[in-house]
This record gives structure tokens, C-alpha cells and sequence, in this order.
């Protein structure tokens, strides 16, 4: 599937960052996708190619992060190279057959200011959910509505199979079903999520 906009590459950097156990934000300082595990900080800028001027963005988000990464589509890499992106520590990130793949690690950085994590826990003060690319969308985690969805549901149905689970609250921010049930079970089986288990593919409060 040919990726037309940059909007089409969000749920391939939520799912990557889901994976890893990583609350999730969009549009914190300017920065398109923003991953909190604990207090550490990545960030992901979404573009169709590459060009230098992305190359300059996801340098500046290295002040606000702890991993800077930058993810397009299979694009060529004759215009910026993956030892530029080495050399300056950003991570490269490319969609293949519906999947992300690491093509180059970003390179951790430990000295960052704090204004991003800070934007992040305001979240616990924010009483209204703002939309993805909203300039209002200042502590809005969809990997924690995703959560209190699931949750709600399980409590008024327990014993709800996970597949009709998945039809009653779709697979929210994650690019297909078939993610968002493997990261839901990793979820469970990990303790992230406490108050479900799962037991033969149903899902029950604790």
C-alpha cells in the first residue's frame, strides 16, 4: 500500500512506540509523535521522504528527548544517507510491508529539557481530550483512552472474547487488529494493564 500523507504514517509510529510500552502523544512542541516510557522521552517526526529539513527537525527535537527519530515509507536514501543519521545520533525509521523497521538506532541522549515530560504529566490535570494535531492537544495520551475503553468494556462484559472485544471499541490508534490484539495481550501478560486477565483468549476483571 502506497502511503499518500503523513497522516498515514501516525499509526505505524503508535503502534512502534505501543509496543514498547509507551504512552503516546501528538503535536507536543511542535514535534509530531511523542512516546513517554517512564521519564524517558521519544520522539518521531513523520514524513513522506527525507530531506535535510527533517533531518534539522528531528536534531532540534534532541533537545526535548532522550531518542530522536525521524519515519517515512520506503523512500530512497540517496539524498540524506544512514551515516548522517548515525553521525548525529538520529534514528531512522522506514515502513515496510505494513511494518516498521529500525534501519538506524538513535543514539541515546541523556541532557534534555524537561518542558516535554512536563507537557506529558499535565495529562493527570487535563479534564478535556483534544484531538491529534490540535494546538490545544497539550496532555492527551490515546494509549490511556484506549485503555479506560478496554477496560470499561471488559467490566460490563466479563468474559468478552477478545475478537469481539476488538469489534465493540475497534482497534483505536493501532494500525490493524491483529497489532492492537498482540499488544493488548503483551499488555495484560506484563501487568501495564493490572485489573484485566486473560484466559483463553477472554478477557475478565481482576
Amino acid at each position: 500500500m502506497k502511503i499518500q500523507s503523513e497522516k498515514e504514517l501516525a499509526p505505524y509510529a503508535r503502534d512502534w512506540l505501543a509496543e514498547r510500552g509507551a504512552e503516546i502523544w501528538e503535536e507536543l512542541r511542535h514535534i509530531d509523535v511523542v512516546g513517554k516510557i517512564g521519564s524517558l522521552i521519544i520522539s518521531i517526526e513523520l514524513k513522506r521522504n527525507l530531506s535535510w529539513k527533517v533531518l534539522d527537525q528531528a536534531y532540534r527535537n534532541l533537545r526535548y528527548s532522550n531518542w530522536s527519530y525521524v519515519l517515512v515509507p520506503e523512500v530512497s536514501l540517496e539524498t540524506v544517507t544512514p551515516v548522517v543519521f548515525r553521525h548525529l545520533g538520529i534514528g531512522l525509521l522506514r515502513v515496510r510491508n505494513q511494518r516498521v523497521f529500525v534501519d538506524v538506532g538513535a543514539r541515546l541522549n541523556r541532557c534534555i529539557d524537561k518542558s516535554v515530560i512536563k507537557l506529558c504529566t499535565e495529562e493527570a490535570k487535563t479534564t478535556t481530550a483534544g484531538l491529534a494535531g490540535s494546538p490545544n492537544n497539550l496532555g492527551w495520551s490515546q494509549f490511556k483512552q484506549t485503555i479506560a475503553q478496554v477496560t470499561a468494556t471488559v467490566k460490563a462484559s466479563p468474559g468478552i472474547s477478545i475478537k469481539d472485544l476488538i469489534k465493540q471499541v475497534g482497534h483505536a490508534h493501532y494500525s490493524s487488529e491483529s497489532c492492537f490484539k498482540h499488544c493488548l495481550v503483551k499488555y495484560i501478560q506484563k501487568g501495564i494493564i493490572s485489573n484485566i486477565r486473560e484466559e483463553d483468549g477472554k478477557l475478565f476483571p481482576q
